[in-house]
């Protein structure tokens, strides 16, 4: 008994709520009804169920909206993958073909520089025969060159010694008592005649 009294005592304390319909209507214009020459718009009443409804009406219209925004931008954004994959695809075959040309580029610059430095070297090789030779010849030609002038020395002092002594000892007072042709005089290890 107790429980069922206290339901009913709670019932009665709590005042029941009431919820106050407000009415909404359309723009009212001063004048009674026309602004500008328009007709007045007639009064749009809504209640509580109405604006419930329109409020679902509105936020389905913004969810097919957003999923078609989605779409939308979804579309826009293949459309752009694609675009980026041909022009990426288009900019490698560039590449690559920029990349062979400058290879076969290079395998011919290295193969006529190798070709350049096998004849410069062959040049080299065939300049150091010919100085070779040259240095041989210079050799030779010095060995020639020193026999005439031993051979010329020799002659000059069998002309000219005979007469040479005797003019240095009279014309100039020395005392020259013999002559020694082709005879090399070294005093302190230094050869001085």
């Amino acid at each position: 008994m107790g429980v069922k009294t206290a339901k009913k005592a709670s019932a009665k304390k709590a005042a029941p709520i009431k919820t106050a319909k407000k009415k909404i209507s359309g723009p009212k214009y001063a004048g009674g009804g026309k602004k500008n020459g328009a007709a007045a718009l007639p009064p749009v009443r809504f209640s509580r169920g109405n604006r419930v409804d329109r409020l679902e009406e509105a936020m389905a219209s913004m969810a097919a909206s957003t999923v078609a925004s989605k779409k939308e931008f979804d579309a826009r954004l293949d459309a752009v993958m694609v675009s980026m994959a041909t022009s990426m695809a288009a900019s490698k075959k560039e590449l690559d073909a920029a990349m062979a040309s400058m290879a076969a580029s290079t395998a011919a610059s290295e193969a006529l520089l190798t070709q350049k430095m096998a004849e410069l070297s062959e040049r080299v090789d065939k300049t150091s025969a010919s100085v070779d030779k040259m240095s041989e010849r210079v050799d030779n030609l010095g060995l020639n060159v020193g026999g005439i002038n031993n051979s010329i020395g020799r002659v000059v002092e069998m002309v000219l010694l005979p007469g040479l002594m005797e003019k240095l000892n009279t014309q100039f007072g020395y005392q020259f008592d013999n002559i020694s042709p082709n005879k090399i005089f070294t005093a302190g290890g230094k050869q001085y005649a």
